[in-house]
């Protein structure tokens, strides 16, 4: 199981990794940063089945530029597969935001949307908290998640690790308007 929340341009995701009931190690790097234009990235992170999640981060490295600039054909999405639970997002810095599951791929129009240990998550943004502060009560209190969880945003991709729930709350401190 995973984290991953996005809320407000910004995804945070855990990085526990798990092969059955183990702890794998190093931490799993979830999610990734795509500049698809000067100073603008997509963001692409999922849950379920890392290898699914890694086709397609691999994907959209090769193929989310130029498909973000012909209007985001949801046929030209990889396929996640029939039998797989994994739902992977693909967020755009424009608002265009899609989930690939085993069903295809969707347009997301939520304003506020999670993956992995869902229910920790969506209950925590829908009394409003950020994603971080959400993604931190996931790595906190599920066995499913871990520290440190990474924080992303559309306008400089990639931005800090936060290593527990203190760095969290002094972060979203910061980064409230």
């Amino acid at each position: 199981m995973t984290a991953v929340a996005y809320r407000n341009g910004v995804l945070a995701v855990d990085s526990l990794a798990q092969n059955g009931g183990f702890k794998l190690s190093p931490p799993a790097d979830k999610a990734v940063a795509v500049e698809i234009a000067v100073g603008q990235f997509a963001l692409v992170a999922g849950a379920g089945s890392a290898v699914v999640v890694d086709r397609v981060r691999a994907w959209a490295l090769a193929n989310l530029k130029d498909w973000a600039r012909r209007s985001c054909p949801v046929d030209e999405l990889p396929e996640i597969g029939p039998d797989d639970d994994t739902t992977v997002f693909i967020l755009l810095p424009d608002g265009r935001h899609f989930a690939l599951q085993e069903c295809g791929g969707d347009r997301l129009t939520a304003p506020f949307f999670a993956t992995g240990e869902f229910t920790f998550l969506l209950g925590a943004m829908a009394v409003g908290a950020s994603a971080a502060s959400a993604v931190a009560a996931a790595a906190e209190y599920s066995v499913h998640c871990g520290w440190p969880i990474r924080i992303y945003d559309h306008k400089k991709g990639f931005r800090i690790a936060l290593q527990d729930m203190t760095q969290v709350r002094n972060w979203d401190r910061a980064e409230r308007p």
